[in-house]
């Protein structure tokens, strides 16, 4: 297939958009992620592999944050008035781009309005889904049937250096921590990948929340240690942690909502579950270069070793 054909046919044929200038593929794990310019306007083009149900509850929760004014984009719809189109095993939402810088670590203003617009995504009341893992990521999936992750896992990337070393991560967890505990805990509308990346700014005002395909109905708790771990960082590309940061995350957050004792107890297991990638995300990575594989599983080694000796004393102490 010639990308630049094929999407500039897709776009006409299904968006009635035309005068395409440049099309440029966005570093993206496992969904084809792709900016478009024509003359006009710029556009982002995502093609999401994942099943009609998914596909359906995303584009839900989606309408969810739009109704009560998170600041979301909306999907642009096709000429069959749906907001996705189906082609090639693919489901392709289209929507307009969004100028603006991400989010600038160490800002205080910044910090805050990120923790304040996770407080409104999680206050709001989802009739008809009880739980949506639609994130590839969520702990839910290792936790349901460990056994059978860890033995894909070992047949399918035993090549990679480091596998084991995650598994075995995995299996402490697991041993710690059930599925019944994790059904147990608060849940709620969750992004699922809350990162300075995804959230954009202007004039320190956040201006658009990005990547919603990872948004599902699931523990309330995943999303806020997984921000205040990305978030709570000095700077990009390094994982020192600014306590300052940190607590004001967390107190700007729990003005509106309590953190419980169970999910402060279980938060560091939650997060590293989120972060050791699992046998299906790896074999997305390895369609493009087994270094990329490799490259993951070598940052998941030493995120968890971040987490034990830098991260998870200063999350506890932020909270107390």
């Amino acid at each position: 297939m010639i990308l630049d054909k094929y999407v500039v046919s897709l776009l006409e044929q299904y968006w009635n958009i035309s005068g395409v200038l440049c099309l440029k593929r966005i570093e993206s794990s496992v969904n084809i992620s792709i900016l478009v310019e024509t003359i006009n306007a710029k556009y982002l083009l995502k093609g999401l592999a994942i099943n009609k149900a998914e596909v359906y509850r995303l584009l839900l929760l989606w309408k969810c944050l739009l109704e009560h004014n998170i600041p979301v984009i909306s999907p642009i719809m096709s000429f069959r008035a749906h907001p996705y189109v189906w082609h090639e095993d693919h489901y392709w939402i289209l929507r307009r781009y969004v100028s603006g810088a991400v989010f600038t670590m160490n800002s205080p203003t910044e910090i805050i309005e990120a923790a304040e617009n996770l407080t409104n995504i999680h206050n709001i009341t989802v009739d008809g889904i009880d739980f949506c893992y639609n994130s590839i990521h969520d702990p839910y999936h290792w936790l349901y049937d460990m056994e059978k992750e860890i033995y894909f896992m070992k047949t399918e990337h035993a090549d990679i250096s480091g596998i084991e070393i995650l598994i075995k991560k995995v299996k402490k967890i697991c041993n710690d921590i059930r599925l019944d505990d994790y059904l147990q805990l608060p849940t709620c509308i969750v992004h699922g990948d809350y990162h300075g990346k995804n959230l954009i700014y202007s004039n320190s005002k956040m201006k658009a929340i990005l990547d919603l395909e990872t948004i599902g109905v699931s523990a309330r708790i995943l999303d806020i240690v997984e921000a205040v771990f990305f978030l709570g960082r000095y700077g990009y590309g390094e994982y020192l942690f600014n306590s300052k940061q940190i607590i004001d995350f967390l107190r700007a957050y729990c003005s509106n909502i309590s953190i419980t004792d169970k999910e402060i107890e279980l938060a560091i297991k939650i997060l590293k579950l989120r972060l050791i990638p699992r046998a299906d995300y790896l074999r997305r990575m390895k369609e493009k270069s087994k270094s990329a594989a490799e490259n993951q599983v070598l940052w998941a080694v030493n995120m968890m070793k971040c987490i034990d000796q830098k991260f998870e004393p200063l999350f506890i102490s932020s909270l107390e």
